[in-house]
């Protein structure tokens, strides 16, 4: 039996913006964790202290890996980095950064499997453009992450992700860093 740990990062920066894409004054990119976010995340690890985890994967997108930092600092299991659970592309937050400015960012992460424009699914765009996604793309993608977790061999496997995305697995909408156990055979 494997147990796949779906968790949602922290409260980020768009999660309690009031003004959220209203103007390009307003755009918040790649959104980060707020205070809230970071102390959410200490509490999840204190929650997970206990489990041990054989394999990460983690969305690119900054909430994402600073979640991943606060709960998995000091345990660190293999991290794997896939643009697959990222967020529904919706809103400027969900527009990520190139692999080189998260290599500057979090230097101690292994960014080598990430394409450039890969919120964009790898096709090359005007870099602070809101393309948005459609919902059979990400279906799509949510077909193609369950394919990735049921060729896992590891048995205990958490995944760093986002609300919308998650809701297409488990039918309803996580809170930050709430986390949901999945069994899978």
């Amino acid at each position: 039996m494997k147990e796949v740990y779906l968790i949602r990062h922290g409260e980020s920066e768009a999660n309690v913006s009031e003004f959220l894409d209203l103007s390009p004054d307003h755009y918040i990119f790649d959104a980060e964790l707020t205070a809230k976010g970071r102390k959410q995340a200490k509490k999840t690890s204190k929650r997970l202290k206990n489990v041990e985890f054989n394999f990460v994967i983690c969305s690119p997108l900054s909430r994402a890996i600073q979640t991943y930092e606060i709960i998995f600092s000091k345990r660190f299991p293999k991290l794997y980095i896939n643009p697959l659970m990222r967020e529904h592309v919706a809103h400027s937050c969900d527009i990520g950064k190139q692999p080189e400015e998260l290599i500057t960012k979090f230097p101690d992460i292994d960014f080598s499997s990430l394409n450039k424009y890969w919120w964009n699914n790898g096709e090359e765009i005007q870099e602070k453009k809101i393309i948005y996604e459609s919902i059979e793309d990400l279906n799509l993608r949510v077909q193609k992450f369950k394919k990735l977790i049921k060729n896992i061999k590891e048995k205990r496997v958490a995944v760093i992700g986002h609300g919308t995305f998650f809701s297409k697995i488990i039918d309803y909408y996580l809170d930050n860093c709430e986390y949901k156990v999945l069994n899978f055979n």
